[in-house]
């Protein structure tokens, strides 16, 4: 049932909506504690209604079979694991990759489109909070900020746009997933849909993010390396060198952000520091303890050394990292990331080996910056489908497609 009416394009929209939604809204973070089991069972009830479906869904099958054996090593090892916690990590992926695998190749139009719409409502709000000094609540999200859903107002980042996410740098993050989703077709992208991109783009710099700033501009650079054919992209490419080099001198937040937490991360010497640089090294010494299987999700075993921070993060004491790319090698070990590559790789047999390698190399630089394999999107991230076919309904010269 549910299968059948993501092939409405209304329906899709909402669905992929949810999804985003899902993956790191304010309101869902703070409300949704249930939402992703629950989303889960309907799933498995949906594949237990038809064989044909489960037979579609097999590489998913595949892969969660891989997670719970991961999970059933850190039991063996540990002599104890986190239920709820496998419950509701299993869940996020059903939940995510039941729409992905669904809509196939048509995930990445919906996903552009409704990025596109949260993208302009950001624009709205913001310039309203920043300009006027305008701030809207409907959702009581804590002390961190106010919510109406479709946009985040983070009250130690008033002067950045957080989108719908909890925090700028996520805005960020699922913006930049934009053009990652069109790996190895970004001159389509910007010549069909320009209104789009701009937007997006203006988005993107309002969230004055280090994290999709440095993504953003390392995917300009490949793209100039790997897509132009003219011997005019080296002169660009020295060209981009030059700006980059000047905005990084003069923009204050970039160079003292990036300076300041190397700093931090090399004075640590070891000891955790809430930097991508710091948290990183912490996290290696985590991951040399079980590099293959982890120390699992809950903080009994992943910080089985350090409960003191554990306490600290809880009270509110001290800021916790966000790289989840160290976080989940010592969380889940090198299998997961195998995982994660081989299923991916085949749910894109046939795309260019660049493609693919530029993909993951944009997304490594997300991931340090970010925690995105908490939630739906990150962790199904092996059936996202950068096959490329022309959908229609979506140009911009069209602009068919309405929710």
């Amino acid at each position: 049932m549910y299968a059948k009416l993501l092939t409405n394009k209304v329906y899709a929209y909402w669905a992929v909506m949810l999804l985003v939604l899902a993956s790191g809204n304010s309101v869902f973070k703070v409300y949704g504690t249930y939402f992703y089991v629950l989303a889960g069972i309907l799933v498995v009830f949906e594949f237990a209604r038809s064989r044909n479906l489960r037979i579609r869904y097999r590489r998913l099958w595949q892969y969660i079979a891989i997670m719970l054996g991961i999970f059933g090593a850190q039991y063996l090892t540990f002599g104890w694991n986190s239920f709820p916690g496998i419950v509701n990590f299993i869940s996020k992926i059903l939940f995510g990759s039941f729409i992905i695998i669904a809509l196939d190749f048509r995930f990445k139009y919906y996903y552009l489109r409704v990025m596109y719409h949260l993208a302009i409502i950001s624009l709205i709000f913001f310039f309203l909070q920043t300009i006027f000094n305008i701030t809207f609540s409907l959702i009581d999200v804590g002390k961190v900020g106010k919510s109406i859903l479709f946009y985040f107002s983070h009250s130690r980042a008033f002067d950045r746009n957080c989108g719908p996410f909890w925090e700028p740098g996520a805005f960020g993050c699922y913006l930049m997933f934009v053009p990652l989703l069109f790996m190895g077709r970004l001159t389509y992208l910007f010549r069909t849909y320009k209104r789009e991109c701009i937007v997006l783009l203006v988005a993107l710099l309002t969230t004055q993010s280090t994290t999709a700033y440095l993504s953003f501009a390392a995917l300009v650079f490949i793209y100039f390396m790997l897509q132009m054919k003219s011997i005019l992209k080296y002169a660009l490419i020295i060209l981009g060198i030059v700006m980059a080099t000047f905005i990084y001198s003069n923009v204050d937040f970039l160079q003292d952000k990036i300076e300041g937490q190397n700093e931090r991360a090399i004075a640590a010497n070891g000891k955790f520091s809430a930097t991508r640089v710091g948290t990183f090294l912490f996290d290696m010494q985590y991951f040399q303890k079980h590099p293959l299987t982890g120390n699992g999700l809950h903080s009994r075993t992943r910080y089985a050394d350090h409960p003191y921070l554990v306490k600290k993060w809880s009270d509110g004491e001290m800021a916790k990292g966000g790289n989840a790319f160290s976080d989940y090698l010592a969380k889940m070990g090198i299998v997961f990331y195998l995982a994660i590559i081989y299923f991916f790789c085949k749910t894109n047999n046939g795309i260019r080996k660049i493609d693919i390698l530029s993909f993951f190399i944009i997304m490594i630089m997300l991931l340090f910056g970010e925690p995105l394999f908490s939630y739906p999107i990150g962790l199904s991230l092996p059936f996202i489908n950068l096959k490329f076919r022309e959908y229609e309904e979506f140009s911009s010269n069209t602009n068919s497609v309405q929710p």
